[in-house]
C-alpha cells in the first residue's frame, strides 16, 4: 500500500513538473512585460504558447484537416491525428471526413467514393453524373454532395437516394468552386462556393433543413450548441456572427475592416487581422495578441502551426495559457 501511495505521488509530482517546465517560457514572458519589456515579452510569449500547447509534431508538409482529423496527400491518404493510418487510396483527394466514433473513414476523389471502415474498402457508385463535391458520415450513413444535389448511402440496405428535394447551388452561378459537408450532432453543414464567396445551410441528418442559404465569406464555421459562428461580409468590413438555429436570428459578435484568416475551435476563435491575432472565447471577451502564427490548418480542438517545425497545438491548452498571460499582464482585453 505504502507503495502504491509512493508511486502515485511519484507521477503526480512528474506531471506537475512537466507542467511547470513547458509554462516556463510563457511564465518568463510575463515577467519580462511585468518589468515593461514588451516587446521581448511577447517574443518569449508567442514561443511560449506553442511549447505549453503542443501535442506532437508532424514531419509531413501536406495536410489536410477535417473537423476530427488531420491528414497528409503526400503519397497515399495518411491520418496522423488523432492516430496514424494510411489509406490505399492513391487518387485525388477532393473531399475526406473520418468519424472518430465508429472509426470510419470516408474519403472521395469527386468520381466515387470509398468508405473503409474495419480495414475494408467499400466503394460507393457516384449516383449522379455530376461530379462529387463534398462527403460526410454520420450514425453509420454517407452523404454526399454530387453537384448541387444532397444523397444519402443508408448502412441498413446498401442503397442511395436523394435526401432532399431542394438544391445547394453556390453562390453568383459561379462555375467552378468547391464543397464542404460536415457532420455535427445529428446535424449536417454543407457549404458551397469559393474565394470568399459561398453559401452554407444547416440541415438534420433526415433532410429537414434548418438554416437556409446563408451568405458567407469563409468556408470555416463551427457549431456550438443550437449557434453556427461564422464569417460574413466582404473585404473591409467583415463580421464575425452567430446565427441560431432554434430562432434564425443572428447576432453581429464584432466587425473588422481587416481579415486575413479565421479558425473556429471548441475553445474559441482565432482572427488573424494582420496586426495581430484576436481571440474570442465564446463568451463575449477579445483578447487582441500583437503576434501570428503561421497556422496550417486544424480541427475542432487543435491547431496545427508552423514554429519552425509543424506543432500539433491543442486548442484548450492555447486559449487557457492566454487567458492567463491576460490575467497576469492586464494587456490585452479589447471591447466588443
Amino acid at each position: 500500500m505504502i507503495l502504491r501511495y509512493l508511486s502515485a505521488c511519484s507521477i503526480v509530482l512528474l506531471l506537475i513538473t512537466i507542467s511547470c517546465s513547458r509554462q516556463k517560457t510563457v511564465n518568463e514572458g510575463i515577467e519580462l512585460y511585468q518589468e515593461g519589456l514588451y516587446q521581448s515579452a511577447f517574443i518569449k510569449i508567442k514561443d511560449g504558447l506553442i511549447q505549453y500547447s503542443m501535442e506532437k509534431t508532424l514531419d509531413e508538409q501536406s495536410f489536410v484537416c477535417t473537423p476530427y482529423a488531420v491528414f497528409s496527400t503526400e503519397t497515399l491518404l495518411t491520418m496522423l491525428y488523432p492516430k496514424k493510418h494510411t489509406y490505399e487510396f492513391p487518387r485525388e483527394v477532393v473531399s475526406v471526413w473520418y468519424d472518430p466514433a465508429d472509426d470510419v473513414c470516408v474519403v472521395t476523389d469527386g468520381i466515387m467514393v470509398s468508405n473503409f471502415s474495419s480495414d475494408e474498402e467499400i466503394i460507393i457508385n457516384n449516383p449522379t453524373t455530376k461530379p462529387i463535391k463534398a462527403v460526410s458520415y454520420c450514425n453509420k450513413d454517407i452523404y454526399l454532395l454530387c453537384g448541387e444535389e444532397l444523397y444519402v448511402h443508408s448502412q441498413d440496405d446498401k442503397k442511395i437516394r436523394r435526401l432532399s428535394s431542394i438544391d445547394f447551388p453556390p453562390p453568383e452561378t459561379l462555375k467552378y468552386y468547391n464543397g464542404y459537408m460536415h457532420a455535427v450532432n445529428n446535424k449536417l453543414i454543407i457549404v458551397v462556393g469559393i474565394a470568399g464567396l459561398y453559401n452554407a445551410w444547416v440541415l438534420s441528418t433526415e433532410g429537414d433543413i434548418l438554416l437556409s442559404r446563408i451568405r458567407i465569406a469563409s468556408w470555416k464555421n463551427i457549431l456550438k450548441d443550437d449557434k453556427l459562428f461564422v464569417i460574413t461580409g466582404s473585404a473591409g468590413h467583415w463580421d464575425l456572427k452567430s446565427i441560431s438555429i432554434t430562432t434564425k436570428k443572428d447576432k453581429t459578435i464584432k466587425s473588422f475592416t481587416k481579415l486575413q484568416d479565421v479558425h473556429l475551435l471548441n475553445d474559441g476563435i482565432i482572427i488573424n487581422n494582420g496586426d495581430g491575432i484576436v481571440v474570442y472565447n465564446y463568451d463575449n471577451t477579445f483578447y487582441a495578441i500583437p503576434f501570428t502564427y503561421s497556422i496550417l490548418g486544424g480541427t475542432n480542438e487543435f491547431l496545427l502551426v508552423d514554429g519552425g517545425y509543424n506543432a500539433l497545438i491543442s486548442g484548450n491548452k492555447f486559449f487557457m495559457m492566454i487567458e492567463k498571460v491576460v490575467i497576469e499582464t492586464g494587456c490585452c482585453i479589447i471591447k466588443n
